[in-house]
């Protein structure tokens, strides 16, 4: 049996500041699902930002019955991501609005750092990413 703690709208905390792996909780307080690009992304100059910035949570460790594990669900962090726990970190995601899943370490504190680093900038090897098509297109042998 499994049992799911959400973390949409936990305290979480956003900067764009680059500070390296934040040793403490940093910037304005958001809710999950949030963005950055709200408003430069909608004006229509293609000039919004675009780099890394960090998602971190204050997280106590969850009660985990013997034998059984902690698993972190993200549902999406465009375009690649990298995840740390007090420093330490435990994956990395290159996949844009992909679901993707990291193991907590059971060896973790009663009290944690989740620091979340997110970069949207251009990247041709992660989808999604706005391509130029061909002016046509077939496929042949079906």
């Amino acid at each position: 049996m499994s049992k799911t703690i959400l973390l949409n709208h936990s305290n979480w905390h956003f900067t764009k500041e680059n500070p390296g792996i934040p040793a403490a909780v940093m910037g304005e307080t958001v809710a999950l699902p949030h963005t950055w690009n709200a408003v430069d992304g909608q004006d229509g100059g293609n000039d919004y930002y675009r780099g890394t910035c960090w998602y971190t949570l204050a997280l106590t460790k969850p009660a985990i019955p013997a034998g059984g594990k902690a698993v972190l669900q993200l549902d999406g962090a465009a375009m690649t991501a990298v995840i740390y726990l007090n420093g330490e970190k435990l994956a990395e995601h290159k996949g844009g609005y992909s679901t993707f899943r990291v193991d907590r370490p059971t060896t973790s504190k009663r009290k944690n750092l989740l620091a979340i680093s997110v970069d949207n900038c251009d990247n041709d090897t992660v989808y999604p990413q706005r391509q130029t098509l061909p002016s046509t297109a077939a496929f042949t042998g079906i």
